[in-house]
């Protein structure tokens, strides 16, 4: 962000340092297209919608997680970085997301 904490700033916050000693052996990024997001957003009947129903915060989140350095960062740690596509049914994203894990196990 601008006039915001650099990268190497952030690293050296106590939770992230504590966060990179004991990194994850992988990471599972989800992929859905913006439009149907927001189809699924409008479409939830509750109103506690939270972080997850700001789609500008979300695709920042987004680019944030899917960038080089991101990636570089948590795979000198020895993380694996894994995809899921999320824009089926839920069955289908179960079940996709159960034949992922079992392949990690």
């Amino acid at each position: 962000m601008p006039n915001g904490l650099t990268v190497e700033e952030i690293a050296k916050l106590p939770g992230n340092v504590l966060a990179l000693d004991h990194s994850p052996n992988h990471i599972i990024l989800t992929s859905i297209p913006i439009k149907q997001i927001k189809e699924r957003i409008t479409d939830r009947k509750d109103e506690g919608k939270g972080v997850f129903g700001d789609i500008e915060f979300m695709k920042q989140i987004d680019v944030r997680f899917r960038e080089q350095w991101f990636h570089e960062l948590f795979e000198s740690k020895g993380t694996q970085f894994h995809s899921l596509d999320t824009s089926g049914t839920l069955e289908e994203t179960k079940t996709s997301a159960i034949r992922l894990i079992s392949t990690l196990v």
